[in-house]
């Protein structure tokens, strides 16, 4: 692409630019803070048996309105019973400093989720794994109600094909044998404790699954993130230091860094929620500016060889300007698909997609405007030009 402007004339612009975002990105780092997710906040992670086909976008509007921001994420599952399933995350994020309070907080979400759910699809929610069917074809009796009161379960065989109770088996004296009905294809009777079995019909949600995720796990993840970065970052240095030069590789280091505070900063502002995307995120913008930076770079030290007399600025701005064309080809096409994953996807996806469309206008504004100007100016402060 041919030079329209002199873009070291106007790096200063393009610096100042650079820094009002980190001062904005920090400004609201001290009063907003980040939106700490499941798995760095702590949370509970619940699985519902459905057993039935839910609208996606339903379950999550619904979820997020009793979870406020706490909610992380709902989506729906095949569960290896082969029943539908729906997960929902939430976190503890907030002033939950004790386990006292977040098991309050935890209680008190679980009972306003199960109540919506419940009014939502008309069905009863039941504390409890669905039951399944032994092989000799009895039922189990896993009703909360009677296991809380101490009574043994009752098993019923259904193996009469005529549908008729053949036998009742009371475990305990509490339960009279009077209080049993039978239940036969003409009339239907209620029978306290006998729940269906998987596969059939049922006017019952079931609690598949909950796990609880305790505060220190994130805080060892985030630990772990960080000590991965600096390795990466120290790889980086020395590998560019061999290949080309080591003011290049700190320029590179430099840009990288700046790269991933304000993916920070965009997590921080539009209170994205930090989770496990908030990695893969980082990492995804990192190696992608990190070829971008290198890219003109490596036609900086091709123009080195032929430059005559030329300052490193004139080189740099030079290489920027023959890099351009490719650079920006590159993050279009690359934003094109991210664009339409946030148009057309869930909440989930754009949560993701959102800051990677943002990190890579941000990387490639890096790579052109901030990478290559500081290199050129570090050069230009302490070595005579090029010959």
């Amino acid at each position: 692409m041919k030079a329209m402007f002199n873009i070291m004339e106007k790096k200063w612009i393009f610096f100042i630019i650079a820094l009002a975002i980190l001062v904005v990105g920090t400004a609201s780092m001290l009063f907003q803070g980040l939106n700490l997710d499941i798995e760095f906040a702590g949370g509970v992670v619940i699985t519902y048996d459905i057993g039935q086909e839910i609208n996606q976008q339903e379950a999550e509007a619904i979820a997020r309105e009793i979870l406020g921001e706490h909610a992380s994420a709902v989506q729906t599952t095949q569960l290896e019973t082969g029943s539908q399933g729906l997960i929902v995350r939430f976190s503890y994020a907030g002033d939950l400093a004790t386990e006292a309070d977040r098991q309050a907080f935890s209680n008190e979400m679980r009972t306003n989720l199960n109540d919506a759910l419940a009014e939502w699809l008309g069905m009863e929610v039941v504390s409890a794994p669905r039951p399944t069917e032994e092989p000799d074809g009895d039922i189990i009796d896993i009703n909360p109600l009677t296991i809380d009161a101490g009574i043994e379960p009752i098993t019923i065989d259904i193996g009469n094909p005529d549908g008729e109770v053949d036998e009742v088996d009371e475990a305990d004296e509490a339960v009279e044998a009077d209080e049993v009905a039978a239940v036969t294809n003409d009339e239907e009777e209620d029978v306290i404790g006998i729940v269906p079995v998987a596969g059939t019909t049922s006017n019952n949600i079931y609690t598949h699954e909950v796990a609880d995720i305790s505060p220190s796990t994130g805080r060892d993840l985030a630990q772990r993130t960080l000590w991965m970065l600096l390795f990466a970052a120290i790889v980086m240095l020395i590998y560019i230091s061999i290949r080309f030069e080591f003011v290049t590789a700190c320029m590179l280091v430099i840009s990288l860094i700046y790269n991933v505070c304000v993916m920070i900063a965009i997590y921080t502002i539009f209170q994205i929620p930090v989770n496990v995307s908030f990695i893969a995120a980082v990492l995804t913008i990192v190696g992608y500016t990190s070829n971008d930076t290198i890219v003109i770079f490596d036609r900086i030290r091709e123009n080195m060889r032929h430059a005559k007399k030329e300052t490193y600025s004139s080189v740099a701005n030079r290489s920027i300007w023959q890099s351009l064309t490719r650079s920006i080809n590159t993050s279009v096409t690359t934003l094109i698909i991210l664009c339409l994953l946030m148009i057309m996807s869930v909440p989930s996806i754009r949560e993701f997609a959102f800051p990677i469309v943002m990190g890579i206008i941000i990387g490639t504004f890096s790579s052109i405007f901030i990478a290559a100007p500081l290199w050129a100016t570090w050069k230009d402060a302490g070595i005579k030009p090029a010959k």
